[in-house]
């Protein structure tokens, strides 16, 4: 067994093991480079807290993990779960939570290009693996090889199981119904402005080209959208 299969099997147990059995598991999709790093760590923060002090910070490793493929995934209550995957094709898992979180179709492959471009090789093949790319990073700018509108088309019409859709710019001023959602405290950190992209002015403007269907698509979208689960 690998050591990194040998790390996660444990994790797991102690999954079983140590948390609350009580609660709901939390789901956490997006589009990637949508904001979902930090909420997903503010989540986990305030999970943490519901503990002793003295287990915070063990809960606080154990609680958190990843699922790139919603089809495998058997939900732990207590845990929080994050996915680019689409919604579930087969089964629903019982007493999970859902939120999706996307933004601009434009700006996240900017971020994705701009990643490229900057020689980060490894997070750009690993992202396209979750994101299940249709294609090449060298098709990027000509195509939605990630499936932008695919996994927001889907989610947005997801409804069974209890799933709050929000756009990036609105969960700052969101925070209290993403607490309410959650039945937990949410706080985030301070906004961010988006850092200046220095991607090439030819590949930009194809993405600008190829993207903005997909955009003004997005625009006509509520901020937020709570759909109770069947």
């Amino acid at each position: 067994m690998s050591q990194f299969k040998l790390k996660s099997t444990t994790k797991r147990l102690f999954q079983r093991v140590a948390l609350h059995r009580g609660e709901q598991s939390i789901v956490l999709a997006s589009t990637g480079r949508a904001g979902s790093t930090l909420l997903f760590e503010a989540i986990v923060r305030s999970i943490s807290q519901t503990y002793h002090a003295g287990l915070r910070w063990p809960i606080h490793r154990i609680c958190q993990d990843s699922a790139w493929n919603l089809s495998a995934l058997a939900p732990v209550p207590g845990v929080v779960y994050k996915t680019h995957d689409l919604p579930w094709a087969a089964h629903e898992p019982k007493n999970t939570r859902v939120i999706f979180v996307f933004g601009s179709a434009i700006e996240t492959v900017r971020s994705v290009q701009q990643a490229w471009e900057d020689l980060a090789y490894a997070f750009v093949e690993s992202h396209f693996n979750h994101m299940k790319a249709t294609g090449p990073v060298e098709a990027l700018a000509d195509r939605d090889v990630l499936g932008l509108e695919t996994k927001i088309d889907a989610w947005l019409s997801h409804d069974s199981v209890p799933t709050l859709c929000i756009k990036y710019e609105s969960l700052w001023e969101k925070e209290s119904t993403i607490s309410d959602f959650l039945n937990l405290d949410i706080s985030l950190p301070e906004q961010r402005q988006r850092s200046e992209k220095t991607i090439d002015p030819k590949i930009d403007a194809k993405i600008v080209e190829t993207y903005s269907p997909i955009e003004r698509k997005i625009d006509r979208l509520p901020a937020v959208q709570i759909k109770p689960g069947a």
